[in-house]
């Protein structure tokens, strides 16, 4: 057994050698002489052999250098599995794990915009909107990253597995600082968190509670310059005040649509005849709704209810239409007013 080897699995089974111990330590010996750590050595080596789970030590070449320049960085990093996504632009996503029905259709549109893109996302596969980015990056096979804060064996075996196995399958990836069986601490999540804020390209926080990781969260982003967006809230939601706090007292961006985010990543903004692929068939429709989604195709960045004069129906009969191809994913409201097809025509 090599040196390296034997540094992560001592590190992965101690808990308490810390990651500073770890970087100046040389000879393990001591640790396997005691025969009680040798059997929990080799299962731990077969559990990740088995599972393809890359490990690497600072020193390692293969290190991703991202991490180089930051403050304090990770001694090892536990990966599943492509680490080459690392070198693509990252937009990190985060939300209040409490996730509204405006979240989700805030969030909808998002993806309408960036799925054929080589953006990548990153979050952290909590309950909520995070959750929502992996499920969406899946579904619209936008690369994804998740970067745990709690120990991957947990993760394994929780509901979470079957997210993290279809990230893995389209051979994405699953990224961890902490000991496999590492049990979490309030210091663990922004420990985390600043691993993402340094990865990523810019922060979406379309919401922010008081008190809440969001806010956190972009104080990581705002120290290390990165992009953070955040769009209008409800005047009633109680997550308005702080997502305006973050613009007046550090100088986030107010989006009144995606364009800024799409400049950013160098996304072109081109006709919203949009090449999404569906199970639904458009051979089910009246020729009326079939006219309609035409109409709703050549002018998807404009309120719809300027178009209504090329339209035979009056305005409530026209939207009561509207809003049944939404239902049905004919299309999809990108902005209040503003639709595209989500079919090809």
């Amino acid at each position: 057994m090599n040196i390296k080897i034997q540094k992560i699995l001592v590190y992965s089974l101690d808990e308490n050698l810390t990651s500073s111990e770890l970087r100046k330590a040389d000879d393990f010996s001591q640790f396997f002489e005691n025969p009680d750590n040798q059997p929990s050595a080799e299962k731990l080596e077969t559990w990740m052999n088995q599972h393809n789970i890359i490990w690497l030590l600072d020193d390692d070449p293969n290190f991703p250098h991202q991490f180089t320049p930051i403050k304090n960085p990770p001694a090892i990093l536990y990966a599943m599995w492509n680490l080459e996504i690392l070198n693509h632009q990252i937009l990190w996503i985060v939300w209040p794990r409490d996730m509204s029905e405006y979240a989700n259709q805030v969030m909808q549109a998002l993806f309408t915009q960036i799925w054929n893109s080589n953006i990548v996302t990153v979050s952290w596969m909590a309950r909520g909107v995070d959750h929502l980015c992996h499920q969406l990056s899946i579904g619209y096979h936008l690369p994804t990253i998740a970067i745990l804060g709690w120990w991957l064996r947990y993760y394994w075996n929780s509901s979470a597995r079957s997210f993290m196995e279809q990230i893995i399958q389209n051979g994405w990836l699953i990224l961890s600082e902490f000991k496999l069986d590492f049990k979490p601490t309030t210091r663990s999540f922004p420990q985390r968190n600043r691993l993402i804020a340094w990865l990523s390209d810019a922060l979406f926080l379309p919401e922010a509670r008081e008190w809440s990781w969001s806010l956190i969260t972009a104080d990581f982003a705002y120290h290390f310059h990165k992009s953070i967006f955040v769009v209008p809230n409800p005047i009633f939601s109680e997550n308005w005040i702080w997502s305006n706090h973050l613009v007046t007292s550090w100088k986030a961006s107010l989006l009144s649509d995606f364009s800024p985010i799409l400049k950013l990543f160098g996304i072109q903004q081109e006709n919203c005849d949009s090449e999404i692929q569906i199970s639904t068939s458009i051979s089910n429709l009246t020729d009326e709704e079939r006219y309609l989604l035409k109409i709703v195709s050549q002018h998807c960045n404009q309120d719809f209810s300027q178009r209504l004069n090329e339209i035979s129906t009056d305005f409530g009969e026209a939207m009561w239409k509207l809003t049944d191809l939404e239902m049905q994913w004919y299309v999809i409201q990108d902005m209040p007013g503003i639709y595209s097809v989500s079919v090809k025509l």
